[in-house]
């Protein structure tokens, strides 16, 4: 301050100090902290070595000392080879600030960049470092939260199948004691059965004996007389005994039902009948449901796209037709197609794939060059981006330098606002999903997931729900793919021809009640009548839909 007020009332003339000749003194650089005339202000900007060099009006020293206290000191670094020297330049060749004196000795041949410049790449450099520390402290606690409803959860399973093993001893204790019981009282009863039958036909023998002995004394008696007329009269009175007691003279029948055997069961009882701990599976552990509540049939071969609105309409189109048509489905009605109108934002030359708005209203798009998808011979981006169009970010290249998408075509977000990408890989639609982080890197990749060896990932389309999930439609296979947003992983997938009677599922989104829109495809062969259907969920965002029965309507 104190040198350009005494320069403006002209009371001390002071020299150019480059070429010491000149006292029309205009500019000063501060790098080299020399007062120069204009001739020399030029000449010093074509100087390779300070081209980088901030050269100011003196005029307006005041307002940049002003500037630079609001700002961190980059002019006054010291150098750390030279003392007294401060460095003004950064070396990107050895990637260090250099003062002059570094610059003469040993990197005059190096790649040089203005130390202010430099400052602000690295600034932001370091601001996208300090926000995806700040990603990455959030995703931990998330999954630190994670991990402790599950630790609760699990807790809670435990006392809960304790209770149950414990409870289905009691009732096995109860059944084994009540059978033991059962089985005593029928042995118990065939055997007091066993008992009587022994008993009556132990009298009867012994009676049946004692009437036989007495008829063997009478018949010795007479035997012995030698007597014609009782002989006689015996023989007549046995020849009736016998014929009256014919079916008494069978001897003692000891083969009368004995007692049952006791046959131990083979089964193990702790395994077959207490029962055996089990792995639950994912459809165990993910208790999904999908229940179809309503279809309708369109006039479109393909429902490609298909968005919802807050006031209970939608957006759906075919590429092919050119056409977008909004829809009221709850009237049972389809307004007449408007205007299409060109959008104010603008990529230039690039062709527009994809756009999503976020809940931050973020507008995030997916672009390419123009002409056929394949083979690449363009950027493939997608670019963040505010309301007013303002480009905030824009994923392009990875850390290694190679391109992040070949074809970005379908984009969705969750709650926090990360971004998942739709990449189609070839012609054939394989593709891959692509979870975004809030720098300029990637999360995770979920790509070439086998249902089983024959089948590979084609999706057509993907939306979020409301809980930490994305859901993937894959045309081909009949197929939906739920994946763990945190982990980029399949937890489940569900056969929609199979299990909901739903083929070719081409595009997904989610009203504002939680119902689930299914768009379809149709064959080759078919009419272009491709189907849409309402979708109540559960097991992952909540579903405020009641129960409707299925009905075929036309749009």
């Amino acid at each position: 301050m104190a040198l350009s007020n005494s320069l403006q009332s002209g009371q001390v003339p002071m020299l150019c100090q480059m070429c010491e000749e000149s006292n029309e003194i205009k500019w000063k650089c501060l790098q080299c902290d020399f007062l120069l005339c204009t001739k020399c202000q030029q000449l010093h900007q074509k100087v390779k070595s300070t081209d980088q060099h901030i050269i100011i009006d003196i005029k307006d020293i005041t307002t940049y000392q002003q500037e630079v206290n609001d700002h961190p000191d980059i002019i006054n670094i010291p150098c750390s080879v030279h003392n007294g020297q401060n460095c003004c330049q950064f070396c990107k060749t050895c990637e260090e600030i250099i003062c002059s004196l570094c610059f003469l000795q040993a990197h005059n041949t190096h790649d040089m960049i203005g130390l202010a410049k430099e400052y602000e790449l690295t600034l932001k450099a370091v601001n996208n470092f300090h926000t995806e520390v700040e990603e990455n402290i959030l995703q931990i606690e998330k999954g630190l939260s994670k991990l402790c409803i599950r630790k609760t959860s699990e807790e809670s399973l435990y006392e809960s199948e304790k209770q149950k093993i414990l409870k289905r001893e009691r009732t096995l204790k109860d059944e084994i004691e009540m059978h033991t019981h059962n089985l005593l009282m029928k042995l118990d009863h065939r055997r007091d059965f066993f008992k009587k039958s022994v008993q009556n036909e132990e009298n009867r023998s012994k009676k049946l004996k004692k009437e036989l002995e007495i008829r063997r004394e009478s018949l010795d008696h007479t035997l012995k007389q030698n007597n014609a007329t009782e002989v006689f009269n015996i023989f007549k009175q046995e020849r009736q005994l016998r014929a009256d007691s014919k079916q008494r003279m069978a001897p003692a029948n000891s083969m009368m039902k004995g007692l049952p055997q006791y046959v131990p069961g083979k089964q193990p009882i702790l395994m077959s009948q207490h029962g055996v701990l089990t792995e639950l599976g994912d459809k165990e552990q993910y208790k999904f449901e999908f229940q179809v509540l309503q279809q309708f049939k369109t006039k479109l071969k393909i429902v490609e796209n298909l968005v919802c609105c807050e006031d209970g309409s939608m957006w759906i189109n075919y590429t092919v037709t050119n056409k977008l048509r909004k829809i009221q489905l709850k009237k049972g009605s389809e307004p007449a197609t408007g205007e299409i109108k060109r959008s104010i934002f603008s990529f230039a030359s690039l062709q527009t794939l994809a756009v999503h708005v976020t809940k931050a209203n973020q507008i995030i798009v997916g672009v390419k060059e123009n002409g056929e998808p394949f083979p690449v011979n363009g950027p493939r981006q997608v670019i963040v981006m505010d309301m007013n169009g303002r480009k905030e970010k824009m994923y392009h290249l990875d850390n290694n330098g190679q391109s992040i998408f070949t074809v970005p075509a379908r984009i969705t977000s969750d709650n926090d606002n990360n971004c998942y990408v739709l990449d189609r890989l070839n012609a054939d639609f394989d593709g891959r999903i692509v979870a975004l982080n809030k720098t300029n890197g990637i999360r995770w990749v979920y790509s070439y997931q086998y249902i089983n060896k024959q089948r590979t990932f084609t999706p057509k389309d993907l939306t979020a729900t409301q809980s930490d999930n994305i859901i993937v439609a894959d045309s081909t296979h009949h197929i939906i793919h739920i994946i763990d947003t945190y982990y980029g992983q399949c937890v489940y997938y569900l056969y929609t021809k199979d299990q909901l009677g739903i083929q070719l599922p081409f595009s997904l989104d989610f009203d504002n009640t939680g119902t689930l829109y299914i768009g379809c495809s149709t064959y080759k062969s078919g009419s272009d009548e491709a189907k849409l259907y309402t979708v109540q969920v559960s097991g992952f965002c909540n579903s405020y839909c009641s129960n409707l029965s299925i009905q075929n309507e036309t749009i």
